[in-house]
């Protein structure tokens, strides 16, 4: 289990000091990440909310390391802060698609 906490704690350092090189909020990054695999996706695949599936995805890894390093420190985890988190960076994909003409036909409403 030692080597799971190291990963971890490494992982979280890392992050820590991409945010200080890049100087930009925890929340910030987390925008541009979601912006930027909903671009790169958008141009390869096709279907409106197949589009958010990748971006969620990558939401989701990161979001790992934090949880784990919050359990080892904290012997708790930060749900509220990890959804923020996830949030964050599906949320302007999820506008966008949700915008586009035609979105929803098709969904059942039932």
């Amino acid at each position: 289990m030692a080597f799971v906490e190291l990963a971890i704690v490494l992982v979280r350092e890392w992050k820590l000091l991409l945010l200080e090189i890049l100087k930009m909020p925890n929340d910030a990054i987390h925008i541009y990440i979601g912006v930027i695999c909903f671009w790169l996706v958008s141009r390869k695949m096709s279907g409106l909310w197949r589009l958010l599936i990748p971006g969620l995805l990558i939401s989701l890894i990161l979001e790992v390391p934090d949880l784990g390093f919050n359990w080892i420190a904290y012997h708790s985890f930060a749900w509220r802060e990890s959804f923020t988190d996830i949030v964050g960076t599906s949320l302007i994909p999820v506008l966008w698609v949700a915008s586009r003409p035609g979105a929803f036909r098709g969904l059942s409403y039932r």
